[in-house]
């Protein structure tokens, strides 16, 4: 924030704009405080409201919410009838063993896994995605 050539005044005067100063036990108080009345503080990289931040993205969230739980439920549901109606055959076992091994990997590897592949395919909507990203973050580049 203030870089290497910081003099210990600018540094001390960061320290308490920020309320470094104060004890622990205190700035989380004073940040409870401002949550529950609805100020969730102001953003250290782009200095503008969190909360605002949280509301302008909120929609692509819950968008990509809700087509994965369709998603989930459009595959989950027909293979759960499949295996119940012929429980105990080969392909309940292959299901059954699918769906432990996805459980077995870890979220962020499978997060990972997911956009290498999304990424790797020109059947996903990469483009529209990796657009809105860097409109939203102009100073990062997303060029693969």
């Amino acid at each position: 924030m203030l870089g290497d050539q910081a003099t210990p005044e600018s540094v001390a005067a960061l320290r308490r704009d920020m309320g470094l100063d104060q004890p622990l036990w205190w700035r989380y108080l004073s940040w409870l405080g401002g949550i529950l009345q609805g100020d969730f503080g102001r953003s250290l990289r782009t200095g503008e409201p969190v909360l605002g931040a949280i509301l302008a993205r909120l929609p692509v969230s819950l968008e990509l919410m809700l087509l994965a739980e369709i998603a989930a439920l459009l595959i989950s549901i027909p293979l759960a009838i499949q295996c119940a109606v012929r429980s105990g055959g080969s392909f309940d076992r292959i299901v059954t063993g699918i769906a432990f091994a996805k459980l077995s990997i870890p979220n962020f590897m499978a997060a990972i896994l997911l956009i290498v592949l999304a990424f790797s395919r020109p059947f996903f909507a990469t483009e529209a995605a990796t657009a809105a990203i860097a409109k939203t973050y102009p100073r990062q580049s997303f060029d693969g």
